[in-house]
């Protein structure tokens, strides 16, 4: 969720640090790969929140699936920039689920991580999914 990876590092150590601790004083967790997504997710989501206060570039998301960092042409560049353009547009939960559905977490966690019914997630991941490409492809007068 967040285009800086030193920034996505911290938050790493820092959701890890959190669990820990928790666990260590007695905390009970009964899924901490969920409780490591939510925290994650909720940590993203307040520095970029504190990054778009203050001016900087706010909600990047990187689409490893189409293939960011990668060496590509300048119109495959565009079309990485229309896609990141169109994702930061989307709501925040829509992201999520998407990033999520990306990083091949069931549907189970992701109701878990979002705070949805687990039957809701299939149906909000596809209208995410729609939206997403009919944003894109309008976006490229496809």
């Amino acid at each position: 969720m967040l285009a800086d990876p030193e920034d996505a590092r911290d938050v790493c150590q820092e959701v890890f640090t959190r669990l820990y601790r928790a666990l260590e004083s007695g905390a009970s967790v009964d899924n901490p790969r969920a409780w490591l997504f939510k925290a994650a997710a909720n940590d993203c989501i307040n520095r970029l929140r504190r990054q778009k206060r203050f001016g900087r570039i706010a909600e990047r998301l990187t689409v490893e699936s189409v293939g960011v960092g990668q060496p590509v042409d300048l119109d495959q560049q565009e079309n990485l920039r229309i896609m990141r353009e169109t994702i930061e547009q989307l709501p925040s939960r829509d992201r999520t689920l998407l990033v999520l559905y990306q990083d091949e977490i069931s549907y189970a966690e992701m109701a878990e991580i979002v705070g949805v019914n687990p039957n809701s997630v299939g149906k909000m991941l596809a209208r995410a999914i729609d939206r997403l490409s009919r944003e894109v492809a309008q976006r490229m007068d496809v």
